[in-house]
Parts: C-alpha cells; structure tokens; sequence
C-alpha cells in the first residue's frame, strides 16, 4: 500500500523484502536514492543497522522508519537513532507530509 501511495505521488520505489536486500539495493546505485523509508523490526538487519550501514556509503540520506509499535518504545531501546519516525497505521497524509519534509532539509 506504501509503495502504491508514493508511486501515484510520482515517487520512484525500490522495495525490499528485508534490511539486507535493501542494502544491496542501495548499493547498487546510491545516486539515485534520495531518502530511506524503513521499517524499523525487520528480518537480517534491522532498521537502525540498515541506516548505520546507508549512513556510511551517503551521509546526507534522510531516513524516515515506520514501525507498529510506539515511538518511547522505539527510542527506550535506541532503535530509531538518527530519522523522523512515524507509528503505523500511518496516514497517506502524514506520510506524505512526513517526506516532503525530510526531502526539503
């Protein structure tokens, strides 16, 4: 449904099935990806982990995660360092709004 929203947005996805395969993607052309969306509990790397290792080869990449559980939690556990974070369900609007956020800065 994500990826649905932002490509009618005219927003270019990669989709990946774990924090692993994400990274690859993100290495296979760095360039072209301008912000990470991740799920912060995910198999093989976890979000953080995800963001640390993008973090290293594109400094500047802003990172949004999404998660179910609650934003103390995520933080409590030092999960969400370094991105906005939104709780799911997550609005289209705040979503969106969220991105265009993070694009901006």
């Amino acid at each position: 449904m994500t990826r649905l929203l932002l490509e009618r947005h005219g927003y270019r996805v990669l989709t990946a099935c774990n924090g692993q395969e994400a990274l690859e993607l993100f290495r296979q052309d760095p360039g072209s990806v301008q912000l990470l969306l991740s799920d912060v509990i995910m198999p093989r790397m976890n979000g953080r982990e995800l963001c640390e290792q993008v973090r290293q080869l594109a400094p500047g990449v802003p990172v949004i995660f999404m998660s179910g559980y609650p934003a103390d939690v995520m933080s409590e556990k030092g999960i969400c360092g370094g991105g906005a974070y939104l709780q799911k369900p997550v609005k289209p609007e705040e979503l969106l709004g969220t991105l265009r956020q993070a694009l901006s800065t």
